[in-house]
């Protein structure tokens, strides 16, 4: 009977490391759903939902490593027997340190810190589940197991592009659609669609060229070609320079294996210029700055935010989740007059400048010697290997480096970060080829049951903040279709299921404001403030409130904060400097009309600092603002107070 059940079992596979069939399982899901992660009855219908998919998929990997752990009876840390892997770990674990600092010590606002900001996601929690999620698969992936991987993600990129296509022709049978872009269901915006799908194209590459059969290699082929013009129609600048430069890199691998050094090199310098030319044209300047309205504007004055935020505090930075907290403070009028935006609208547009600005350069340094480490095993794997193995090589490292150029000009979201460092990985496991890693005996049942009861807390603390999301959606609906009381009951229990989110309160003040309930608008915004202290719009709805209510001390306090807050953004200041001039305190808004008007001239401006001059009693400079005012728009006679000057 013993024997019996011997010849049963299946033998154990002595070159697969133990766990990596679970590893790679939860892998796939991250790469298959993350992307595909949505829900319309959310405020933020997709950044959140990516979220919550990582953070799930990564309490299953803690709780699969922390089993394998004690089955192996060891500490559950990643022991990889080659030294660029362990180099790899160590340069992980190293940004995982500074990234926890940046959020848990020098933040404002702890919950924003951990969540990110709205329409990132891409605060402490997303940071620390990619960092497991590279050392787990770096730990239990084999080459095997990477190359199943890489044909899932071709898969999903041709999902992305083919429904990003059916939305640019208004043919979307899902109809995921959001009024601020013509591209918004599956991924929320051009640059993540056209990322997946970019990153799909040196994918397909390295799969056809490591094909053995003819038809797989021109199906390859086709996939490549259709993903590359998937990148190119969705739009976005960004997308298209990641399948460009995967690609590129491919083909120079190609030239080099055929010997022909020359047309490489060329290749290779001829790509590094067009990707040039491509950054600074997202970045407003140069031949091709065109390409700024496709990204939603330059990217220069993000990038200068950023590193003003860095000239202020080069080792702690902001704190995570904090960029558009202080992007009001490090803007210059420069800033402000190109953007045309709050502070709130501000973007990085850069991965490395925003993990600089919000994690100081500590953060940033970890970041750059991560991928280093990466690039170094790219390169040697690729002159090393030979056949199958580096045609594999290469379409996962242009894919990576496909990856890093995206960051170059956007901050990409949560399914294009995890996609990244699952990249990084595959680089060193698919290098690294077969493990030599052997099957311990299984772990305890109960320690398995101890390891998913873990998990399982995880994944539902993970989904407290899509929860309280839907709820404030239903609320958002009711109040949408004229239901305000239901609408307010509706925010309510969103902020009692998730009570650290502003965003609940700040919907709660507005529909207050719009009802007339001035009191509880009131206390709304004062909770939303006490946990965004440095979001400029909580104070300056307060203070409209406030002035409605004739409450001058409240308003005149949250008038100076939300002018602290963003002190170069015109329309703010131009309301703030006519409710000081009502106040009988003209000078204090002369000095902001004449700030504001450092950032826009405008006619309907200079009307106004000739109001506020004139109730000043200073009616000479009064004449000389509503000329100024009449030079820049004739039509503004009509407007003008002309009968009060003497």
């Amino acid at each position: 009977m013993e024997s019996t059940t011997e010849s049963a079992a299946a033998p154990a596979d002595p070159t697969r490391p133990f766990g990596a069939a679970a590893v790679e399982r939860g892998l796939l899901a991250l790469l298959v759903v993350s992307p595909l992660a949505c829900s319309t009855t959310a405020v933020d219908p997709f950044r959140l939902p990516e979220l919550t998919v990582v953070l799930l998929v990564t309490a299953g990997l803690v709780g699969t490593r922390l089993t394998l752990a004690v089955a192996e009876r060891r500490v559950p840390l990643p022991r990889p027997t080659d030294r660029p892997a362990r180099v790899a770990v160590v340069a992980a674990g190293v940004f995982g340190l500074f990234a926890t600092i940046a959020g848990a010590v020098t933040a404002d606002a702890p919950w924003r810190a951990m969540l990110g900001e709205y329409g990132h996601a891409n605060g402490l929690l997303l940071l620390v589940a990619v960092v497991v999620v590279f050392l787990v698969a770096l730990d239990r992936l084999d080459e095997a197991a990477g190359g199943r991987l890489v044909v899932i993600a071709v898969g999903v990129a041709l999902v992305v592009g083919v429904h990003a296509l059916a939305q640019l022709l208004h043919i979307d049978p899902i109809d995921w659609r959001m009024e601020r872009t013509d591209l918004a269901g599956t991924m929320g915006t051009r640059a993540d669609a056209g990322a997946i799908v970019g990153l799909g194209v040196p994918l397909a590459l390295g799969l056809g060229l490591a094909a053995r059969e003819q038809r797989r290699r021109v199906g390859a082929a086709a996939v490549a070609i259709g993903l590359l013009a998937l990148a190119a129609v969705i739009g976005s600048p960004a997308g298209a320079s990641a399948a460009l430069a995967g690609a590129a890199i491919v083909a120079v691998v190609w030239f080099v294996v055929r010997g022909w050094r020359r047309a490489a090199a060329v290749l290779g310098a001829v790509t590094v210029g067009a990707l040039a030319l491509v950054v600074s044209g997202v970045g407003g300047v140069g031949p091709l700055q065109a390409l700024a309205d496709r990204a939603g504007g330059a990217a220069r004055w993000g990038w200068e935010t950023a590193l003003a935020m860095v000239a202020d505090a080069p080792l702690s930075g902001v704190g995570l989740g904090a960029f558009n907290g202080h992007a009001g403070t490090a803007r210059g009028p420069e800033v402000a007059a190109g953007s045309q935006v709050p502070a709130s609208g501000v973007e990085p547009a850069s991965l490395p400048l925003h993990l600089a600005a919000e994690g100081g350069l500590p953060l940033l340094a970890a970041f750059v010697a991560l991928q280093v480490v990466v690039g170094v095993v790219l390169v040697r794997g690729l002159r090393a290997t030979a056949g199958r193995l580096r045609w594999r090589l290469a379409g996962v490292g242009a894919a990576w480096a496909g990856w890093l150029v995206h960051g170059l000009v956007t901050s990409p979201g949560p399914a294009v970060w995890v996609w990244g460092v699952v990249l990084a990985a595959l680089v060193i496991v698919v290098r690294r080829g077969r493990s030599t890693l052997v099957e311990p005996a299984a772990a305890p049942k109960s320690v398995a049951g101890i390891a998913g009861v873990l998990a399982c807390a995880i994944g539902v603390a993970a989904l407290v903040p899509l929860v309280a999301d839907r709820v404030a959606g239903q609320g958002q609906a009711l109040a949408v279709d004229g239901q305000p009381a239901d609408a307010q009951l509706e925010l309510e229990r969103a902020t009692r299921v998730n009570p650290l989110e502003a965003r609940y309160w700040l919907e709660r003040g507005e529909l207050a404001r719009a009802v007339g309930e001035g009191d509880l608008a009131l206390r709304s915004y004062q909770e939303a403030s006490r946990r965004e202290p440095r979001d400029s719009v909580v104070p300056e709805r307060a203070a409209r409130v406030a002035t409605q209510m004739e409450d001058t001390e409240l308003a005149g306090a949250q008038w100076s904060l939300a002018v602290a807050l963003d002190p170069w953004h015109p329309p703010l200041l131009d309301e703030a400097a006519a409710y000081w001039s009502e106040q009988g305190e003209p000078a204090r808004g002369e000095a902001l009309v004449e700030r504001a008007l450092r950032v826009e001239d405008e006619a309907d401006r200079w009307a106004l600092l000739g109001q506020v001059r004139l109730a000043a009693g200073d009616v000479a400079g009064a004449e000389t603002a509503f000329a100024e005012a009449i030079e820049r728009d004739p039509s503004a006679t009509e407007r003008l107070d002309l009968d009060a000057l003497p």
